[in-house]
C-alpha cells in the first residue's frame, strides 16, 4: 500500500503501531489518515474516535482500512464518525482513487484555506 500511495504528489508518512499514532496526527496534522481496522493494541475505529474527540484534529479526514465484510466496515466507519471506508483487495488503483478522492482541494478558489499538512499518513 505504502508504494502504491507513493506514486501520488503528496507526503506519506507511515506507522506500524496504534500507540503514539494520536500524537503524530497532532503533531503533523495529515490531511488523510488511513487506518487499519486491526490494528494491535487499539482498532483503527477506537482510534479514530479519539482523533474526533481532539478539538485540535477532529477535522482530520479519517479512512478505515480493512478486510472484514463490507457491511461491518460500513457500520464501523459510520460509529466512528469516519469519513469513508475501503475494503482491501480490490487492487492499488481502488486505493489511490479513493485517496484522492479524501484529499483535500488544494486550489485557493476552494475558498476555504487548508490548517493541516500536505501529508497523508498511513
Amino acid at each position: 500500500m505504502e508504494r502504491g500511495l507513493r506514486t501520488l504528489d503528496v507526503d506519506i508518512s507511515t506507522y506500524d503501531r496504534a500507540f503514539g499514532l494520536l500524537n503524530r496526527i497532532v503533531d503533523t496534522r495529515p490531511a488523510v489518515v488511513i487506518l487499519d481496522v486491526r490494528m494491535p493494541g487499539l482498532d483503527g475505529a477506537s482510534l479514530a474516535g479519539l482523533v474526533r474527540e481532539d478539538e485540535l484534529i477532529a477535522d482530520t479526514r479519517i479512512v478505515l482500512h480493512s478486510a472484514i465484510d463490507e457491511v461491518i466496515l460500513s457500520r464501523k466507519a459510520k460509529q466512528c464518525r469516519a469519513d469513508g471506508y475501503l475494503v482491501k483487495g480490490p487492487g492499488i488503483e481502488a486505493l489511490l482513487d479513493a485517496v484522492t478522492r479524501w484529499l483535500p482541494d488544494p486550489s485557493p478558489a476552494s475558498g476555504t484555506p487548508d490548517r493541516r499538512g500536505p501529508e497523508s499518513v498511513v
